[in-house]
């Protein structure tokens, strides 16, 4: 049997490429070399502790998201975040400190000097970028300042994609910085009436900003894969691609699948690999975008041995502030019914592009540094009760810069190669909605 479409990767973009072509009523089959599907977004409960490996929640503004949700049938399972969990802390000089979310918390705030504060007032009057690319570092540096880029831009790129702020470019990373520094005088303004209008009211009437399952974000993807169980073929790693005649030849195990029309919904350097044979121009640049590898750990403890309140979104470290860890996640604050009775959580991203060598280390090693690191700025008594480490190699794609030079190169090889199709977080955005988005729009 010839399929119309093979989807090879079972992460959120090959499964919200499946369902697209599904709904068409077209003849497709999608790959996955793993024993599950979802990639990264992966959700289990240990012990009475919910584990997810990779993204947490999902913001309102993510349409694409919500609307798989609901074509999934799952809106009626979306749970919303504990009220007043959407504060967000920046470590610095040994403690957390809220982000100052207004002009008085801004003026108290001991998260910046008062020369940086003083600095910051002068973002209104500050110029539009004179370069259609600018490293997350420079942009922060142009608009607010030394002291604020190096800790709160740093921190940000942290929580991320866990990257170099000198590397990154700002408008690949942020497509929507070029338009809002076009359209606004002041991003600080900006800020806030996003962080109004990104609010939503809950059955309670009180605000709320994230969403999320009872089990989890891998919820989406069980449900996929439930609906679409006949149309995916589990343990199936991809040996090698032919392209013959206008048919692609997908062999696994000494089988071959046969399409007429290929979606490559792997990472990029994944599929740079399996097309080097067949489309050697695509595969030369997709291989040109890095990534950053990472361990995201969840750590549990009983509530009596934490005096920090952990009430809100959880907090990042800059690079210079000495540790190791790039920050925590207040997982049992951000959502109820994550942890047993009695006790808290935290999931910490530790590693990314400055600190590679933590794929190497022990487990045993990485959760002595994370909850040594964890203990003055949270004010934890004794070690976690609960421990679990997730190593993940080429996990976040690096925007950096010449990214957009990337991309062109890519599309404009795509265009040479009809029935071909690329989906995934590579290209446009590295968030789950523009995954979901990226399989959505696959011809």
């Amino acid at each position: 049997m010839i399929f119309d479409t093979l989807i090879i990767g079972g992460g959120l973009a090959g499964l919200s490429a499946l369902h697209k072509l599904m709904k068409e009523n077209r003849s497709v089959h999608l790959l996955e070399k793993d024993e599950r599907v979802g990639g990264l977004v992966k959700s289990f409960n240990r012990d009475g502790f919910l584990l997810e490996t990779g993204p947490t929640a999902f913001l309102k503004g993510y349409k694409d998201t919500m609307g798989f949700v609901e074509e999934l049938g799952l809106q009626d399972d979306v749970r919303f975040n504990i009220p007043g969990a959407d504060n967000r802390y920046v470590y610095r000089n040994s403690a957390i400190h809220p982000i100052p979310e207004g002009p008085f918390s801004f003026i108290k705030t001991p998260l910046f000097p008062l020369k940086a504060k003083l600095r910051m007032m002068l973002e209104p009057f500050v110029g539009k970028a004179k370069s259609d690319e600018e490293s997350v570092y420079s942009f922060g540096k142009r608009r607010f300042g030394e002291d604020v880029s190096s800790t709160v831009m740093d921190a940000m790129v942290s929580g991320v994609c866990a990257g170099d702020f000198k590397k990154l470019d700002i408008f690949s990373l942020f497509p929507k910085i070029g338009m809002i520094e076009e359209k606004f005088r002041s991003f600080l303004l900006f800020l806030l009436l996003f962080k109004i209008k990104s609010k939503e009211k809950n059955k309670d009437n009180k605000s709320v900003t994230f969403r999320s399952f009872d089990s989890g974000m891998g919820s989406i993807a069980a449900r996929a894969e439930n609906i679409y169980r006949k149309n995916i073929s589990l343990n199936s790693p991809v040996d090698r691609i032919e392209h013959i005649d206008g048919v692609y030849s997908i062999w696994v195990n000494g089988k071959s699948f046969q399409s007429k029309k290929l979606v490559m919904a792997c990472p990029a350097n994944t599929a740079a690999e399996l097309l080097s044979e067949v489309h050697t121009g695509l595969a030369e640049n997709l291989a040109r975008i890095p990534y950053s590898s990472i361990a995201t750990c969840l750590l549990g403890y009983k509530k009596e041995q934490v005096s920090h309140p952990m009430k809100g979104f959880g907090f990042l470290v800059p690079r210079n502030q000495g540790l190791r860890i790039l920050g925590g996640l207040f997982s049992s604050g951000l959502f109820e019914h994550r942890t047993p009775e009695g006790h808290v959580s935290i999931k910490v991203y530790i590693g990314g592009s400055h600190d590679s060598e933590i794929q190497s280390m022990p487990n045993d090693e990485i959760i002595s540094i994370i909850s040594s690191e964890l203990k003055g700025p949270l004010n934890i008594k004794g070690g976690p009760c609960f421990t679990h480490v997730n190593k993940i190699s080429s996990a976040i794609p690096q925007y950096h810069m010449g990214h957009r030079d990337i991309k062109r190169a890519i599309y404009q090889e795509l265009q040479k190669i009809p029935g071909l199709s690329l989906a995934g977080n590579y290209l446009e955005g590295i968030s789950v909605n523009e995954a979901i988005r990226s399989g959505a729009m696959v011809g």
